[in-house]
């Protein structure tokens, strides 16, 4: 990890927050995101140490990897737009998503992360994710629809959706609304899509 290298990335990120209007959150959407992405994001400090302890336990163990990333390490990535599988790609990111952390707070990494998230095929953000869906904004969705969007982070919305998409992001959104307390009663059939 060079020092130079970690300067520029810094100097990306500190782009990308500062100067811009403080943005607004829906409140029921972020809930969501964060029961889905960084369930202990409001008490870590940009980097979730027990999750990086499961990842690390996980990996030594041969299991699959992931689920170690924080919405501050997503956002470092989704900014960055280093993607590689590296130790090195990873210690950065855990450097940067802390310095940001500090800097920043946690309120204006979520709210910018929201609105510049990788969601779907030509998508960034919830707000466009939410148009091509639903065909309309973020603001006007019932909370069934907003716990959907926040699934799309991790199954980003294709070209054509598939019934098999839907059904993921169904299901994920349903983990969404159990975890928060307000799960909804409708189901995983096309037609109530």
């Amino acid at each position: 990890m060079t020092k130079l290298y970690l300067k520029d990335q810094l100097k990306r990120l500190d782009a990308s927050l500062q100067g811009r209007i403080e943005g607004t959150i829906d409140n029921q959407l972020a809930r969501y995101v964060i029961a889905l992405e960084d369930k202990r994001f409001w008490r870590h400090f940009g980097v979730d140490p027990i999750a990086l302890a499961r990842a690390l336990y996980r990996y030594l163990s041969g299991r699959p990897n992931g689920g170690a990333s924080t919405i501050d390490m997503q956002y470092v990535r989704t900014i960055t737009g280093e993607r590689d599988r590296t130790l090195h790609r990873k210690l950065s990111e855990i450097f940067l998503a802390i310095m940001i952390r500090r800097r920043f707070g946690s309120h204006r990494i979520l709210v910018h992360y929201l609105e510049s998230a990788y969601t779907g095929t030509e998508l960034c953000g919830m707000e466009q994710a939410s148009l091509a869906l639903f065909k309309c904004r973020v603001s006007d969705l019932d909370p069934r629809r907003k716990a959907m969007l926040a699934a799309t982070l991790l199954s980003p919305v294709p070209k054509q959706p598939s019934l098999d998409w839907w059904i993921r992001i169904v299901r994920r959104a349903n983990r969404a609304e159990h975890a928060t307390g307000s799960p909804s009663q409708l189901s995983a059939k096309k037609s109530e899509l």
